[in-house]
């Protein structure tokens, strides 16, 4: 069984954006699977506050960007469903059947979209936007230990990846390294000395296995959909520029 699971938070669960149903529309056409399901924040809550100890699904309601949520929910549902797990605003350009490759237990890319050389690029991390685990890992488990930590100390790191995005899977996945049941591609800029730089994620292959919003929307805003007509979202740059990421007044 290959489950598809994405994710749209908002407010007070404002429907998908239009241009989203396009993105969603290439995942399910291309990617070959048994279920499809978007899940929205009573959705998740659900699920972590049945299935996970209290920490977890404290550190859900503590982190207040929709993205970071967002993260611990797809490591959380990764660990108990496993499948692929796909920003709403992706778009999948290439057929790929992972029931096919019986002995891959973990898919994903090394996150360079800022460019393999930015100065701020950190050495470890893995897009959480786009990636295919089987269930019950420990990558997974690893992961939402760490958000909880930093959830804890209410931890910001050096880039707003750092509390719980690519910088936490990195990190997980690195604790166990990397096995030959795994296949670990590239996020990166294709035409990075250009305006439009082509974000894509690309398979160890070298074939274009996804495009980036920002690569098929020309005003996507980085941390941001209210481009593409969402409502009721919000912005984590924004949000982790003004150290305003967790609620204080939870405790964990």
């Amino acid at each position: 069984m290959i489950n598809i699971s994405q994710i749209f938070i908002s407010d007070r669960n404002e429907p998908v954006p239009k241009l989203f149903e396009e993105s969603v529309s290439t995942v399910k056409k291309n990617l070959i699977h048994t279920n499809h399901r978007i899940y929205i924040k009573e959705d998740l809550e659900k699920i972590i506050y049945e299935n996970f100890p209290e920490e977890v699904f404290k550190s859900f309601k503590k982190l207040n960007p929709y993205s970071y949520k967002k993260d611990l929910a797809v490591y959380c549902l990764g660990y108990l469903f496993g499948g692929w797990f796909i920003d709403i605003s992706i778009k999948i350009k290439l057929c790929f059947d992972i029931g096919q490759l019986t002995e891959i237990d973990f898919l994903s890319f090394r996150d360079y979209g800022q460019g393999a050389l930015h100065p701020r690029s950190l050495n470890y991390p893995l897009t959480s936007g786009l990636f295919y685990t089987k269930p019950n890992s420990k990558i997974m488990s690893k992961a939402i230990d760490l958000i909880v930590e930093n959830c804890r100390n209410e931890f910001y790191g050096s880039t707003s990846s750092c509390p719980t995005g690519p910088s936490i899977l990195g990190r997980a996945h690195a604790n166990f390294g990397t096995n030959r049941n795994q296949l670990i591609g590239f996020f990166l800029p294709l035409t990075p000395d250009f305006e439009q730089k082509n974000r894509s994620f690309i398979l160890p292959s070298g074939h274009i296995f996804a495009s980036n919003k920002d690569s098929w929307f020309s005003s996507a805003k980085a941390g941001d959909l209210k481009e593409f007509g969402a409502k009721g979202t919000n912005n984590h740059l924004t949000m982790y520029s003004e150290k305003n990421i967790y609620d204080c007044n939870i405790l964990i």
